[in-house]
């Protein structure tokens, strides 16, 4: 067979008639991070994961899961571009206060009115 200089063959990426996106060792991973104690949020994303690799499409998977398909979407194309670290859920919000103590906080508070009140 000769070989072609920028194609990209695709037939080692199909199992069957389904595209395949994970190899093997990765669906192991996946297998055994679903089995991982704590945050839900980030199992459900590993499902969906699987489920895409066990041959469903998105908007299946989105109607099994009882979520939308911009959130299976977005949970796939995250899995794509970081792997299962770029699964796990970012913090959201802003950080905590720079004060370390709230209470001090309320006492500079109430000593700014007592004085504006002078």
């Amino acid at each position: 067979m000769q070989r072609m200089r920028g194609v990209i063959r695709w037939d080692h990426l199909i199992r069957g008639l389904q595209m395949v996106k994970c190899t093997k060792g990765q669906v192991r991973r996946l297998k055994t991070a679903l089995r991982w104690k704590g945050n839900p949020e980030l199992r459900q994303r590993i499902q969906m994961v699987l489920l895409r690799e066990s041959g469903m499409t998105q908007p299946a998977i989105a109607e099994a899961m009882g979520v939308s398909l911009s959130t299976v979407n977005r949970a796939h194309m995250a899995y794509d571009h970081g792997g299962l670290k770029a699964l796990k859920s970012k913090p959201s919000g802003s950080p905590p206060s720079s004060f370390a103590n709230t209470s001090t906080c309320t006492e500079r508070s109430a000593r700014r009115t007592k004085r504006a009140s002078i």
